[in-house]
């Protein structure tokens, strides 16, 4: 029994470290073929698999092909956790809350139960210096870095930008930067919904903001809320994504059913329609009906309403 335990606690942190690992290298690929052959087993898990589906854009169209548990796969809300910490931290990095990340890092290296020093933290501190343009304390973190075996040769290239006071060349910085919010504002961890509308408000080709923020209201079940934001962003999209159409023919079937059934709307719009009246028609005569489930578990419908 003990030997079990054992095994198995060690094959739990070695899919929470391959995960965490992956993100570091930002090879998001990789990460959704973790989550194929091994579903998410933590919180941290679950948040580097969405933030791996929206970097490869497919938030939208792929997000309830897994097990969601609310917006805390999305966005965590703070909490004094090194894994929680980091996965926050890469979010708000990509995501172009670069304070954020910041402090995350700080948080997550503070966390750490042996007092020691998170290299995955230094590394973070460094970049989001690099990118506010804070070279001297980025020459210290890289320093530090320098020092270490796995991150000497990343530290060395970091180390020339930064005593050249530039990031022209680094795309990924370049990018960042553009990102950052040029007023002034009080970052709330209990109201992501509005953090992410005011960064894709500074910046209205922030994709990963506008898919985070669809996001947040599907899982916070506000269909009310993703309605009336979905307009701002409409010119990103050539089609509306899987489960945002969902949660759109969810909403009009409460609100405008003449033009949900109105014939002239396109082929796969019906098909998405007569879907859901499938799902209505099983889920009223019985919601525990395992037909649910076994039709129906990657919609956003089974999501809101069985969930």
């Amino acid at each position: 029994g003990v030997v079990a335990f054992v095994v198995n606690m060690s094959m739990y942190n070695e899919g929470n470290m391959r995960y965490c690992s992956y993100a570091r290298k930002q090879n998001w690929r990789e990460i959704l073929r973790l989550a194929d052959e091994m579903s998410p087993t933590n919180r941290a898990s679950l948040i580097y698999l969405n933030l791996s589906l929206g970097k490869t854009n497919t938030l939208g169209e792929n997000m309830f092909r897994y097990q969601q548990y609310g917006i805390d796969g999305l966005v965590h809300p703070f909490i004094m956790e090194t894994n929680i910490c980091l996965a926050l931290s890469d979010v708000y990095y990509q995501l172009g809350f670069i304070n954020s990340s910041e402090r995350m890092a700080f948080e997550g290296m503070k966390a750490v139960s042996d007092y020691q020093e998170s290299v995955r933290c230094v590394e973070r501190l460094a970049e989001t210096n690099m990118i506010k343009g804070e070279y001297d304390v980025a020459i210290k973190y890289y320093t530090y870095l320098e020092n270490t075996l796995f991150y000497k040769e990343k530290a060395r290239v970091g180390l020339e930008y930064a005593r050249r006071r530039s990031i022209e060349g680094v795309e990924q910085w370049e990018e960042k930067r553009k990102c950052i919010m040029k007023d002034n504002f009080f970052f709330s961890e209990n109201e992501h919904d509005m953090m992410l509308g005011l960064l894709f408000q500074s910046n209205q080709q922030n994709k990963l903001a506008f898919d985070y923020l669809m996001a947040y209201c599907l899982l916070n079940r506000d269909v009310e809320h993703y309605v009336e934001y979905a307009p701002i962003g409409g010119h990103l999209y050539t089609t509306m994504p899987k489960a945002f159409r969902e949660a759109y023919i969810y909403y009009l079937s409460l609100h405008n059913p003449q033009r949900l059934m109105n014939n002239n709307m396109g082929a796969l719009d019906r098909n998405y329609v007569n879907r859901m009246q499938r799902f209505r028609d099983i889920y009223v005569k019985n919601p525990k009906d395992a037909r649910l489930s076994k039709d129906f578990s990657d919609t956003y419908w089974y999501y809101l309403l069985t969930e």
